[in-house]
């Protein structure tokens, strides 16, 4: 097992959030039977992810508050239209249209196929929260029911200390993304994660620094 420390994870995070430094406090125990910090490199691209997922551990919940321009590039015309972008699209001047925007994006057709969003509001109650962004009533229900917490019920309990590191590491596993950070494979771990290659310069670099941190 590859030891985490709280100063390891500052050295990287100097802006973590109190939630997030609480939780990596238990980083050891929570990750050990997952694997993910059986080896440095495993143990590297896990944290490469999160850093990125969560903006240095800086974000706990999807603001879901893009520009109108980036709106169609990232999430395709099949999921959004022109016209709705440029209405709900922060550059459009309603910022305080982000649960309408999440309910687009994660509602529908593609979101009962892709997330398991079956009710009107679940686009945005159960838009990305924590290391690794959970996404969608399904996960949550597949993840809570393994960890035997109810976070469709209770969905704050996503953002609790100490459940936070246990539900990203499900993630992990359920993505099978051990096999391809063994093989150094950083494309591959990024589409299990993230479905696409969104933001995958970052997340190199990312992965360059922890790295250096777990080696």
């Amino acid at each position: 097992m590859i030891p985490i420390s709280i100063k390891q994870i500052l050295a990287l995070a100097p802006a973590a959030l109190p939630a997030y430094r609480e939780a990596f406090a238990l980083a050891d125990s929570v990750l050990q039977p997952y694997g993910i910090n059986a080896t440095p490199l495993r143990l590297a691209h896990f944290m490469a992810q999160a850093l990125h997922e969560s903006g240095a551990l800086t974000v706990l919940t999807e603001s879901v508050n893009y520009g109108a321009d980036r709106l169609i590039p990232i999430f395709g015309r099949s999921r959004i239209t022109d016209e709705q972008a440029q209405k709900y699209g922060r550059t459009s001047g309603h910022p305080a249209d982000q649960e309408a925007l999440a309910k687009i994006l994660y509602g529908g057709v593609w979101g009962l196929k892709n997330l398991g969003n079956r009710e009107p509001g679940d686009g945005w109650h159960f838009r990305g929260a924590g290391l690794l962004q959970l996404t969608g009533r399904g996960s949550r229900e597949r993840i809570g029911e393994r960890l035997g917490v109810d976070l469709v019920g209770q969905p704050w309990l996503a953002l609790a200390p100490r459940y936070i590191l246990a539900i990203a590491a499900e993630e992990w596993a359920e993505k099978a993304c051990n096999g391809p950070a063994d093989a150094d494979d950083i494309v591959k771990v990024t589409k299990r994660i993230n479905g696409g290659d969104i933001g995958l310069q970052a997340r190199e670099d990312w992965l360059t620094k922890t790295k250096a941190v777990w080696r």
